[in-house]
C-alpha cells in the first residue's frame, strides 16, 4: 500500500517526506513486525524495537520524537479509531464476509468448519475498545487484534459472535436463523445429553446435548450448505463444549466429572434455552427429579415468563432441611407446548394460581416451580440442600456457576495446622 493512500485511509498526517513509497504490511505488536510494514505504535516505548526489525512507518497518536527521517511518520488523533477505519478499508477492498452468528452457534461453527479461508474471531486480548471508541458491552473487541488476524490468515470469511465486528463491515453481514424444522432424522434411544442422527447418508453420535441441535442445524444448512457459497465442515470430529454441557455434583455440591455423578445442573442467561431445557427433560427425563432456580430480579424478557407466588412456609420438597430453605420465595410458572413440540412458550395468566377447572386439568402436569435466588453466591448452598437429579439454574453462564462453585468449595475446604 502506497504511503499516502494509508495516510489517507486512516485519516491521519503524514509530518514528514519519507525516502520510502509504499508499506508491506500492517503490525500493532513487535513480535509482529517485519521489514516494510506500518507499524502502529500503541506504547511509544515499542517504536525503538519496531525500527530495529525494519519498519518502514509508524503511526503514533502521541509526542513522539522522529528517529529516522527515512521513514514514514504518520499522526493521528486516536490509534484505535485509525486500526478501525483501516480494517473497515481491509474488508471492502479483500471482499471479506462477516458471518455473525449467536455464541452458541459460533461454538459449534468453530467445532465443526474446518476450511482454511474461514477465520474464527472471538478475541479479547489487550485493550477492549470498539468501532467508535464507546464502552458497550455488545460491541466490545479489540480491533487491533482483528487487524492483526486479517493480516496474518488473510481470510474471505470471517466468522464472529461480537456485533462490533458486523458494525465494522459496509457491506450486509450474514446471519443464521435457528430453523422450525430439523434437517437430521433423530436416531433413539440416546444418552440425555448427547444427539445421534442421520444427516444426508451419515450417522452421527455427537456431544452436544440435543436441546441445542437448531443451533447446529442453522450452522449446517444455512451457512455450510449455502448453495454456490459452501464452507467445507465435519461433524465426525465434534468434540465437548464445555460451557454448553451440564456440571455433575456431589451431594456436597462440589463439581465431579460429567458421569459421575446422579445429579448435574444445567446453567443459562437465555430464558429461551431455560425453557427449551424444561421441556426436553419433561419429556425426556422423567425417571428424575428436577429443580429449577431464577434470579429474584429479572429482566423484561424474564418477567413475561414468570409469575411470583408467595411462599407457602413449607420448602420440605426441596429437600428435607425446610428451616434452611424456607426463606427462599417460590416462582410459579407453566409450559405450553405446541402440537409438534418444536417451541414452547409460557402462560402468566391467573398470577394467583386460580384457574377453571378445565384449564387446570389441561395444565396441570405442566405446572412447574422455581427457587427464587438473590445472588449467585446462594447457589452453591441451595444445590447442595435441594433434592433433584437434574436442576435448571437461570440467570448465570456455565462458567459462571463453574467459578461460584469452585469458590464455595475453597471456603468449605478443611485447614490442617
Amino acid at each position: 500500500m502506497r504511503v499516502l493512500e494509508a495516510s489517507e485511509i486512516i485519516c491521519g498526517e503524514l509530518i514528514n517526506t519519507p525516502a520510502i513509497g509504499s508499506f508491506e504490511g500492517f503490525a500493532t505488536k513487535v513480535e509482529d513486525v517485519k521489514r516494510g510494514v506500518l507499524f502502529f505504535a500503541l506504547d511509544s516505548d515499542d517504536i525503538d524495537a519496531a525500527l530495529e526489525k525494519g519498519a518502514f512507518g509508524v503511526v503514533f497518536d502521541s509526542s513522539t520524537q522522529m528517529r529516522n527521517v527515512e521513514i514514514a511518520w504518520i499522526k493521528v488523533d486516536n490509534i484505535q479509531s485509525c486500526i478501525s477505519r483501516l480494517v473497515r478499508y481491509l474488508l471492502i477492498s479483500k471482499k471479506i464476509e462477516i458471518i455473525l452468528l449467536d455464541e452458541i452457534q459460533y461454538a459449534i461453527a468453530k467445532q465443526i468448519i474446518r476450511a482454511k479461508e474461514v477465520l474464527f474471531f472471538d478475541e479479547y486480548k489487550g485493550g477492549f475498545i470498539s468501532a467508535n471508541n464507546s464502552i458497550n458491552n455488545s460491541m466490545r473487541f479489540s480491533v487491533c487484534e482483528l487487524l492483526d488476524e486479517i493480516v496474518q490468515q488473510n481470510p474471505t470469511k470471517i466468522i464472529t459472535s461480537l456485533e462490533g465486528i458486523a458494525d465494522l463491515s459496509i457491506e450486509e453481514y450474514t446471519t443464521c436463523v435457528n430453523p422450525q424444522h430439523l434437517p437430521f432424522d433423530i436416531i433413539t434411544p440416546h444418552q440425555i445429553f448427547e444427539s445421534k442422527f442421520y444427516h444426508k447418508i451419515s450417522a452421527y453420535q455427537i456431544p452436544l446435548p440435543a436441546v441445542f441441535l437448531p443451533e447446529l442445524a442453522a450452522v449446517v444448512e444455512q451457512l455450510c450448505l449455502r448453495e454456490g457459497e459452501e464452507i467445507a465442515f465435519d461433524m465426525s470430529d465434534f468434540a465437548p463444549i464445555e460451557k454448553l454441557l451440564p456440571i455433575a455434583l456431589s451431594p456436597e455440591a462440589r463439581i465431579l466429572p460429567l458421569g459421575k455423578s446422579n445429579k448435574v445442573v444445567i446453567s443459562t442467561n437465555s430464558v429461551d434455552i431455560f425453557l427449551r431445557y424444561v421441556r426436553y427433560l419433561k419429556e425426556n427425563a422423567r425417571y428424575g427429579e428436577l429443580a429449577f432456580f431464577v434470579p429474584r430480579i429479572l429482566d423484561d424478557k424474564s418477567k413475561e415468563v414468570f409469575t411470583p407466588i408467595p411462599c407457602e412456609g413449607d420448602s420440605s420438597e426441596y429437600g428435607g432441611e425446610s428451616s434452611a430453605l424456607q426463606s427462599y420465595c417460590k416462582v410459579g410458572f407453566c409450559v405450553e407446548y405446541d402440537r409438534g413440540g418444536a417451541q414452547s412458550e409460557v402462560a402468566s395468566e391467573n398470577p394467583q394460581g386460580k384457574e377453571s377447572g378445565e384449564n387446570k386439568q389441561n395444565n396441570a402436569s405442566d405446572k412447574l416451580e422455581a427457587i427464587c435466588y438473590d445472588s449467585s453466591n446462594e447457589l452453591p448452598k441451595l444445590l447442595k440442600l435441594s433434592r433433584f437429579n437434574f436442576a435448571l439454574v437461570l440467570g448465570i453462564s456455565t462458567e459462571g456457576l463453574i467459578f461460584v462453585l469452585n469458590e464455595a468449595s475453597k471456603d468449605t475446604s478443611p485447614v490442617l495446622f
